[in-house]
């Protein structure tokens, strides 16, 4: 009741005509004030401009029973509104609409807004009228269409990428495979002592290949991750069992080094049990300690697993050179290396920290990076406890519904012809129900109703009658 009282002044204020429409004029979207008999009462000049034609025209617009051709409504899929469905009828029903978008048409123009509505009601719980205000969104919708239309490319340039490398590795495999069966073969012929520059030569050659097929793997392992191809196989296993095998997978090559590689509270890590992709977790790990013990020319490379409140963690650290504040993000992109120092001459493909954070994200994981110049870097997986259902089953479900043309679009035609002009649209004071304004255009659907096909978003061309068509959205009926 307090703040009822408070409202007083500024009720005698709007008894004054002046002042009420004063206030609608500095409201910067449109508003509509409307009786109980669905007659508008007042309105602003940007829902006289909503309407479209003049302001008498405007206020022509009765909300009291179907108003036929004069005001259409659709919803952003193109199918039509009924006349109770309208968001002012509702309101005087009672109803209050929410942020719904709306795409209005009228003898004069066409629109999307998004339409806030509420009915008034006076002391005794009568309903007296609705307010109802409408803001232009055209411009998100030429965003939003803006993004879908990069999308749409960038799957597909994703889609071509993948594509290339599936043929350039079916293409490269088959002679890879024949020079390393020649060279083991010459290195067999080769004695220990003898022909020493040949067998050098071989060895280099072999390395060579070495690495070539490891950029080749890695580069199709990411083409699968990206195009949503790359399943998941959940299983049950103790993660102790999994970080030994990983350990000892790159001891040899710390070794070499004489680099000490420490597991960490082994036993916490063995009584851990975990419900995910075996493989995948397996490859981050690799590639986790492989970096550390490339990077790392004296000291140690640790790991260590344990449960934390928000899943498991498998942190590895190292007492490499450590990555810069701002080098931080851009490690994880792919065929990224950081050129400073001695880095440049060391062997990779810049895959590997990527494909490590792309398959984290399959597992519903991810990735968090320490790091002091000079001192070392420590990454540390962060995972569920159970993955049972990953995303790249998800993944590949978009990547499907995008290559086939299915799942939510907004199809705009750049350079479209003014559809004004196809549509024959009346002369100025012709009335014809069918006539739709220059941009939009509708079909016939179920029982008569009209869907909307298009609403142009480019900028709006001058109607015939010389008036301006400020609408600009362009929709495809699903």
């Amino acid at each position: 009741m307090r703040s009822i009282e408070r409202l007083r002044p500024l009720h005698r204020l709007l008894e004054d005509p002046h002042a009420l429409a004063a206030l609608l004029e500095e409201i910067p979207i449109a508003v509509w004030i409307y009786g109980a008999d669905g007659r508008p009462i007042t309105m602003n000049r940007h829902a006289v401009r909503v309407i479209g034609g003049g302001v008498e025209d405007a206020h022509q617009v009765v909300i009291r029973n179907d108003p036929g051709p004069n005001v259409e409504l659709f919803r952003p899929d193109g199918t039509p509104y009924r006349f109770d469905e309208y968001p002012v009828v509702r309101a005087l029903r009672g109803e209050t609409v929410r942020d719904e978008q709306v795409i209005v048409v009228t003898r004069w123009r066409a629109g999307i807004y998004l339409v806030n509505t509420s009915p008034l009601w006076d002391e005794g719980g009568r309903i007296l009228g609705s307010v109802s205000t409408a803001q232009d969104i055209r411009v998100q919708k030429q965003l939003e269409a803006e993004l879908a239309r990069g999308r749409q490319a960038a799957l597909e340039a994703s889609r071509s990428k993948s594509r290339m490398l599936y043929a350039l590795s079916h293409d490269l495999r088959l002679p890879l495979n024949s020079i390393a069966l020649s060279v083991e073969l010459l290195l067999s012929q080769v004695r220990d002592g003898q022909d020493r520059e040949v067998c050098d030569a071989a060895e280099r050659i072999r390395r060579s290949l070495g690495a070539i097929t490891e950029l080749l793997d890695d580069g199709l392992r990411l083409a699968r991750i990206e195009a949503g191809v790359e399943p998941l196989h959940p299983t049950q296993f103790r993660l102790g069992e999994l970080v030994t095998e990983c350990l000892a997978s790159v001891e040899p090559e710390a070794g070499l080094k004489g680099l000490e590689l420490r597991f960490e509270d082994p036993a916490q890590a063995a009584a851990l049990e975990v419900t995910t992709d075996r493989s995948k977790l397996r490859q981050i790990i690799l590639n986790l300690l492989g970096n550390a013990v490339r990077y790392t020319e004296q000291g140690w490379v640790s790991v260590r697993a344990w449960a934390a409140p928000d899943g498991i963690r498998i942190a590895v650290a190292d007492t490499g050179p450590g990555i810069a504040p701002e080098d931080r993000e851009r490690v994880f992109h792919e065929y990224t290396r950081l050129e400073s120092g001695r880095r440049a001459a060391i062997r990779g493909s810049g895959l590997g920290l990527a494909i490590a954070q792309r398959l984290a994200g399959l597992l519903s994981g991810r990735i968090e990076l320490e790091s002091t110049v000079g001192a070392g870097s420590r990454f540390t997986l962060v995972l569920p406890r159970s993955n049972g259902e990953g995303k790249a089953d998800s993944a590949g479900d978009d990547a499907d519904k995008a290559q086939s043309g299915e799942g939510d679009q907004c199809d705009c035609d750049d350079g479209q012809p003014d559809r004004s002009e196809a549509s024959g649209q009346p002369q100025d004071g012709a009335e014809d129900p069918q006539a739709v304004p220059g941009g939009l255009e509708l079909a016939g659907g179920s029982g008569g109703a009209r869907q909307v096909r298009h609403l142009d978003l480019e900028d709006a061309k001058p109607a015939r009658d010389g008036r301006s068509c400020q609408f600009g959205l362009d929709l495809e009926a699903r």
